[in-house]
């Protein structure tokens, strides 16, 4: 099994994240350590964490602080990229895309390669839209469930993938295997950089769902490629 990015462990809470973040240093370390050992050559996959803004609870939102420990979080995954969703989380949207912009550009001055990875405030195709505008974040996650409709997640990726953001077809573990095949179809249509394993809190039945819907998406379209 060899994912583009392998995802969290539940940070949701600054006591799982600890209280200067070691419990997630300690747990990058543990991940980089166990791709190492049963990877295959050339195998390099991003460490996507969801940290539900804990990180910025932990450093008081001040973005200097943040960058300095994400570049912590870097260093220890080295070599492979670090990708975090909703480091920082705040009250409205503005203050949200205004604190991410800080956070970006902090990252950018120190010369990290950190991924921003957004949740939080982006619930409709014009809070994508916004995001992507305000240059707050390098990968907006399309939570299908919360845009309303199919036609939204894909106006949504397309947005993102025209102004150079990507595009992370998302949902939620709630969903059905159903809701996760239409996903798998909009990928393609819109170049999408990422899809969500779903549904479920495992990994397995995910992955077969989607994979599986792949593959069927794939070899579909190479006959059609074939016969014209």
């Amino acid at each position: 099994m060899q994912v583009a990015a392998i995802p969290q462990g539940l940070f949701n809470h600054v006591s799982e994240v600890g209280p200067k973040g070691q419990i997630l240093l300690d747990y990058v370390r543990w991940l980089k350590r166990r791709v190492e050992t049963y990877e295959e050559p050339g195998y390099r996959p991003v460490f996507h964490l969801d940290v539900y803004g804990t990180v910025g609870d932990i450093f008081d939102n001040r973005p200097s602080e943040i960058a300095d420990y994400l570049i912590r979080l870097e260093k220890v995954a080295s070599p492979f990229t670090v990708r975090i969703e909703d480091a920082v989380v705040a009250g409205d949207r503005e203050a949200q895309f205004e604190l991410t912009r800080a956070l970006t550009g902090a990252l950018a001055d120190k010369a990290s390669s950190v991924q921003l990875s957004r949740d939080e405030w982006c619930n409709t195709v014009e809070d994508t839209k916004a995001a992507v505008d305000a240059s707050a974040v390098h990968v907006i996650q399309i939570k299908t469930p919360s845009l309303g409709a199919l036609h939204n997640s894909v106006e949504a990726a397309l947005y993102c993938k025209r102004n150079g953001v990507m595009a992370f077809l998302g949902g939620t573990c709630n969903g059905t295997d159903q809701s996760t095949r239409v996903t798998v179809h909009i990928a393609p249509a819109t170049q999408a950089d990422l899809v969500y394993n779903k549904p479920g809190m495992g990994v397995d039945e995910g992955y077969i769902i989607v994979f599986r819907e792949m593959q069927r998406t794939l070899t579909v379209l190479q006959s059609r490629k074939e016969v014209s």
